[in-house]
């Protein structure tokens, strides 16, 4: 048995050791490098128009946007327009990604999740959504802040999906923040 065992783990050493010397080979199969000068990074979906749809801006989660409002020659005139405080959702900071579509940033905030839309120009709470009390969230092994929501548009209508601490996954309307059947 021992010998067995022995051999496994040789085995399974040298098949590791082959995989990382294969992916190490396939680096070397890339493009000519570019000068930074050329390099150049595809928006994405999700930042068209200033959108940032998904938790990374767009479908491949590049986290780009091609904005350039700000830049290196403005940076330093900037000013805090506005601070959003979540307190009245026992929010303790901002741990997730807000999502800017349509004019809106959506957010959640505290550990039960409160679903927020905010009016970006002034920070004003839109409409708030918090899941009903039920026994699932005294129980949940993960009460925190999540990473932020989801977004689709479905037949035309914004939607608006947040899975919450007590598991459920819950779809609303991104206008009014009611939850969709």
């Amino acid at each position: 048995m021992q010998n067995k065992k022995g051999i496994n783990s040789l085995t399974s050493y040298f098949v590791s050791i082959i995989c990382l010397i294969g992916l190490i080979g396939l680096g070397g199969c890339t493009q000519e490098s570019k000068s930074s000068s050329e390099v150049t990074v595809s928006s994405g979906q999700g930042t068209k128009g200033g959108q940032w749809e998904y938790l990374g801006g767009d479908a491949a989660h590049t986290r780009y946007s091609p904005a350039n409002q700000i830049n290196a020659e403005n940076f330093e005139d900037l000013e805090e327009q506005w601070v959003w405080d979540g307190a009245s959702f026992n929010a303790q900071s901002g741990r997730s990604t807000p999502s800017y579509i349509n004019g809106k940033l959506y957010t959640v905030a505290g550990a039960r999740r409160y679903v927020t839309a905010i009016d970006p120009a002034t920070g004003e709470l839109i409409w708030s959504y918090g899941e009903p009390k039920t026994g699932r969230y005294e129980y949940s092994m993960r009460k925190d802040y999540g990473k932020g929501v989801a977004y689709a548009e479905i037949d035309g209508r914004g939607v608006i999906y947040i899975s919450s601490p007590a598991f459920f996954l819950t779809a609303l309307d991104a206008e009014t923040g009611e939850p969709l059947e």
